[in-house]
């Protein structure tokens, strides 16, 4: 789930909780194959901004992205009984942080969430450090 400001794409307004596409997926598993496919069916391909790739945008306003169809596909009342049973795959942790683009130090990703070992941003900063040579984040 995005940690970035709240009206980044108006998330906070939006009550948006789509796990980033940068997630980790079973893909192997037949269950997500079958789950892939039905998105695909729901979101056609006539939804913008990705009008070629059925389950690739829900056809609202920053919602462009099967990230966003995955979420906005098991809330939609329509699918509430596959999304019951799906909702138990879909975990969130802290395991991946999604920073959007905010600025944000990786020392205080550390210390506030020391299990987080990835992080996506929009915002990537690298300073080379003359110490030692190393390259450190800002």
């Amino acid at each position: 789930m995005a940690r970035c400001e709240p009206t980044y794409a108006d998330i906070g307004i939006r009550s948006d909780r789509h796990i980033n596409g940068n997630a980790l997926y079973c893909l192997n598993d037949r269950g997500w194959k079958q789950h892939r496919t039905a998105i695909q069916a729901f979101y056609k391909p006539d939804n913008p901004p990705a009008k070629n790739a059925p389950g690739c945008a829900t056809g609202q306003v920053m919602e462009g992205g099967y990230d966003h169809a995955l979420y906005q596909y098991r809330q939609n009342p329509a699918n509430f009984r596959e999304s019951q049973f799906l909702s138990t795959r879909f975990t969130y942790t802290n395991f991946i942080q999604n920073m959007c683009e905010s600025e944000y130090r990786p020392s205080a990703i550390r210390k506030d969430s020391p299990h987080t070992y990835l992080v996506h941003s929009k915002v990537f900063r690298v300073v080379l450090c003359a110490v030692r040579g190393f390259e450190i984040w800002k």
